[in-house]
């Protein structure tokens, strides 16, 4: 009986935890490219939906944390999203613009209903910090048994040992994002949860040695140098020293040691080795790698200056990137898109702004500051070594987002926002946030707000998620060279909730494409046109923009765009040839050529071959030194 009253008197919480701690990682679809991302954001959105409507019902006992909200760090976060906010009037394309505030908006929502969750009976710290223990065991397992057993790939993903996170990097940034709530359960809790503990922790640091995330190395060494100096610190100027047991820092060692001596044999059988391939052939050093990394943030350091105020808009940053040049770079072709700077810190910059990115970093400091709080006045000590445990998850993942993408990833960020609320409760605890409790009026007003955009999340992720099902559908028969059938599957796609693909390109220009191939010219022009708009800088789309202006007799227009190309890729043999084409045409023989010769010189393009030859003979059989003296 007791039992059963509990879990009503926790119901809001039970949901919370089943779904956004257990369900979320757990879920993914075969039938979207990108496998994790949409359908996570959807159930996010829901589980919100859920507990804030049970939080509206039970009023009369939430209402009074509502103080919980008069600290700093939520100050700070308003700000990044008003800025974020009014990034959809800056942004080129609105729609993406708004796919990244929602995701923006749910993260914040999941702080705020956290921190409300555990303001309310901070006795469910220990629950929360434990059903996180258990679900990164349950990631530690998945990864290690692809690592050794070749099994689990029908979870989606790329690269090998990915766990439940498509990529190895995001699944080794995830564990280590893990450690701080099992490095208390190690040091705190009872004799079961530390075994989960110790396990986890062996688990934790083999994966993240074996798939090679260099990011996550660094973190892991420089969060622990900045943890163990100011654990000396403060055992020396604090009055009430922190005394964390010796035999459970021998402990903790020893398992250290046997993960290395882990993956130091797993390194040497053969058949690890062999199945594994991919994992033992990667450099640890990759120059390729770094220029990729430099050539991004350079080019966005110059995005950042021309819009330092609001940026280019959330989601927009590999739209406007190639306005800024892709010579000498990966993706000069055009075959490829950067779609991420690998630095989370000069992507909210150059999306946001400087003012929304100081927002963003003031949120990081700020946990930090609470980190201190606790560790300076709490006379708890289980309080002291979460603070620790803390300090050592932000500096780590302030750490990897300078060279990777976790405020991209919905449950990194899950997991970031949970430590930051178990901070904040504590340091409230420490340092009260003052004056009157809300009025309850008030409070259901915030509630309600915070319901209806949750509602409106549900809806719009619902529909984008039905539009990227359709997209990946067209992506096969696109594939297939089914022109018919992709023209009618992106008819079905909502292009005010989706027109861009994952990977940055306008989900029209495929349709653009199908119709060209059907030979539906002026469909093809439109669509072109629309994708146009939606990416301005994409070299593809614009080539075959120049294209349908050529055939239709707008030659000026058609050779503005080309040049426009060339401007973004010098070398873009796409539209070389087909800019060589209209001068040849005119028989502007000379200028014809000289486009050519901007190819690379080992160029294997049978097209510019073809071109060159053509324009050799004619310029042989016209007596091009008289013809075309004027060039």
């Amino acid at each position: 009986m007791k039992i059963k009253i509990a879990i009503i008197q926790n119901i809001e919480f039970i949901i919370f935890l089943m779904m956004i701690i257990f369900l979320l990682p757990l879920t993914f679809l075969h039938r979207t490219i990108d496998p994790v991302m949409t359908i996570r954001t959807f159930i996010l959105s829901f589980s919100l939906l859920l507990v804030l409507f049970i939080v509206i019902l039970k009023n009369r006992y939430y209402y009074k944390a509502v103080t919980i909200f008069r600290k700093k760090i939520f100050l700070y976060i308003g700000i990044n999203f008003l800025f974020s906010l009014s990034s959809l009037f800056v942004a080129i394309n609105v729609p993406e613009a708004g796919h990244g505030l929602v995701k923006v908006v749910l993260i914040y929502l999941f702080f705020i209903t956290t921190a409300l969750l555990l303001a309310i009976d901070t006795g469910r710290i220990i629950l929360l910090i434990r059903s996180i223990a258990v679900i990164i065991f349950l990631f530690f397992i998945v990864g290690t048994v692809q690592f050794f057993a070749s099994r689990l790939y029908s979870i989606p993903g790329h690269q090998i040992v990915y766990s439940l996170f498509a990529n190895r990097n995001l699944f080794a940034s995830a564990l280590f994002l893990g450690l701080p709530f099992t490095l208390y359960c190690f040091f705190c809790d009872s004799r079961f949860w530390r075994l989960l503990a110790a396990l986890n922790f062996t688990g934790s640091i083999f994966c993240i040695i074996i798939v090679r995330a260099r990011a996550v190395w660094l973190a892991s060494l420089a969060a622990g140098f900045v943890v163990i100096m100011l654990f000396l610190i403060s055992q020396k100027w604090h009055k009430i020293p922190v005394r964390i047991r010796n035999p459970r820092i021998i402990i903790l060692a020893v398992l250290l040691i046997f993960s290395l001596l882990l993956v130091f044999i797993s390194s040497r059988i053969p058949d690890i080795r062999k199945r594994n391939v991919y994992l033992f052939s990667k450099s640890l050093t990759e120059p390729a790698n770094l220029l990729l990394r430099y050539q991004a943030w350079e080019k966005t350091v110059k995005m950042i200056g021309e819009n330092p105020l609001l940026g280019v808009g959330l989601n927009n940053w590999k739209i406007v990137f190639p306005k800024y040049g892709l010579q000498a770079t990966k993706v000069e072709s055009g075959a490829y898109q950067y779609i991420r700077p690998h630095n989370d810190y000069l992507w909210v910059a150059s999306e946001t702004g400087i003012p929304g990115f100081a927002a963003y970093l003031m949120i990081f400091l700020t946990g930090i500051i609470y980190t201190m709080r606790i560790l300076f006045r709490s006379q708890e000590e289980k309080e002291k070594i979460y603070a620790l445990c803390s300090l050592y998850g932000i500096i780590g993942y302030m750490v990897i987002a300078f060279f990777s993408f976790p405020w991209e990833r919905v449950y990194h960020s899950i997991l970031l926002f949970s430590n930051l609320a178990v901070l904040t409760v504590l340091s409230d605890k420490h340092k009260p946030s003052g004056g009157k409790v809300g009025s309850r009026p008030l409070f259901l007003l915030m509630i309600i707000v915070s319901l209806t955009i949750s509602i409106a999340a549900c809806y719009y992720n619902y529909h984008r998620l039905k539009s990227e099902v359709h997209n990946f559908h067209a992506f096969l028969t696109n594939r297939a060279r089914d022109h018919e059938k992709t023209v009618v599957i992106i008819s079905r796609i909502d292009t005010r909730f989706m027109n861009m693909t994952h990977n940055g390109i306008p989900i029209l220009w495929f349709r653009g494409n199908a119709n060209f191939q059907l030979l539906r010219l002026i469909d093809a022009y439109r669509d072109f046109l629309a994708a146009y708009r939606n990416h301005p800088y994409h070299v593809y789309v614009m080539n075959n923009l120049a294209t349908c202006h050529e055939i239709m007799g707008n030659r000026d227009k058609a050779i503005e765009l080309y040049y426009k190309v060339l401007d973004i890729s010098p070398a873009f043999e796409e539209t070389l040839v087909n800019l060589s084409q209209i001068y040849y045409s005119n028989n502007e023989l000379v200028k014809a050529y000289r486009i050519l010769y901007r190819s690379y010189p080992g160029t294997r393009n049978p097209r510019i071959r073809e071109m060159k030859r053509k324009i050799y003979w004619k310029l042989l059989a016209s007596n091009p030194l008289e013809e075309n003296s004027n060039d």
